[in-house]
């Protein structure tokens, strides 16, 4: 997505009551799917190419107990760290 030398992020995420719906929306309003999985447990998750106006995709997920609790995990994981490296040198 970016050149050599180049630098942004990559998606926002989005929950959606209806996945089908907010993807079709957006495909709809211009907007192409750049990808779309099936996840092990059966939700479908996609990356709607919004780079035109945002700079950025949209990652589109259903509503989902598993991803919700993905998202609490990063987020209660910093109140855990205890300052220690989080990338250890292979050696």
């Amino acid at each position: 997505m970016y050149s050599a030398g180049e630098e942004g992020f990559h998606h926002t995420a989005e929950f959606c009551k209806d996945y089908a719906q907010r993807r079709d929306a957006l495909v709809a309003g211009g907007y192409p799917v750049a990808s779309e999985f099936t996840l092990s447990w059966g939700p479908k998750i996609c990356y709607i190419d919004a780079r035109s106006s945002l700079g950025h995709m949209i990652e589109l997920y259903p509503e989902d107990a598993v991803i919700r609790d993905m998202y609490r995990q990063a987020r209660e994981a910093p109140l855990r760290w205890g300052g220690t490296p989080l990338i250890i040198p292979w050696e």
